[in-house]
């Protein structure tokens, strides 16, 4: 491993902790990088809970005692799971900025607000749980990635759902939400009863929510119907 690709990722964690201050847009990362010598696809180094595969960061695995998460912008472009779990610095997820290969994605009670687009997640996502932050607005369900298993929205204060019962995938086991100081409305775009699948229970059932907090159950598989 050479000082290059050991200040690459130097560079992007720090980015992504805060350490570094904000760097706003595109161009300004890229002339960081092209000052250093380096470009946006060389993230490798020895990082706790960061796993590598062929000299590329594939795995985030990031919960208590990390250091704090404040953008979430600049993960490493190939990255294939993310799990952040208590992660409190406040934050926006621009589901744009995802990486491309990204296939289950846990954000779980780490302060992202705002709303979230779900229009633009990255095509081979199979889970996106974003319990217990404070993401609020109006979530459309009108077009996912067609390997989506489960969505959890659980413990955010959203106002609004809007679904396409013809768009929701096969694939989908369960999209969840729940919020206990507010009604969430559904409303589907041709009047329709909301697709069974789409729930607002004010909680899972024990075995299920124990399942979905346990750092090793990224397989779609725990989201199948009882």
């Amino acid at each position: 491993m050479d000082f290059r690709h050991t200040l690459a990722v130097i560079l992007a964690m720090q980015l992504m902790t805060g350490t570094i201050r904000a760097i706003e847009g595109e161009r300004d990362l890229f002339c960081l990088f092209q000052t250093a010598g380096l470009s946006r696809e060389d993230y490798v180094g020895p990082w706790i809970g960061v796993g590598f595969d062929d000299g590329r960061v594939r795995t985030i695995r990031w919960s208590y005692g990390c250091a704090g998460v404040k953008s979430l912008d600049w993960l490493p472009p190939k990255l294939g799971e993310l799990e952040l779990f208590h992660r409190k610095s406040r934050k926006r997820l621009h589901t744009r900025c995802l990486p491309r290969t990204l296939m289950f994605c846990w954000i779980v009670m780490s302060d992202v607000f705002g709303k979230v687009d779900l229009v633009s997640l990255p095509a081979p996502l199979q889970v996106l749980n974003l319990q217990s932050n404070r993401i609020a607005g109006t979530i459309s369900l009108t077009y996912l990635p067609r390997n989506i298993s489960a969505i959890l929205f659980w413990g955010n204060p959203i106002q609004k759902v809007v679904v396409d019962n013809d768009a929701l995938p096969h694939t989908l086991r369960k999209v969840h939400f729940h919020y206990l100081k507010k009604v969430i409305k559904i409303q589907t775009i041709d009047g329709s009863t909301a697709d069974r699948r789409i729930s607002l229970s004010d909680l899972l059932d024990s075995q299920q929510f124990k399942l979905l907090l346990a750092k090793s159950s990224c397989s779609p598989t725990i989201f199948e119907q009882k």
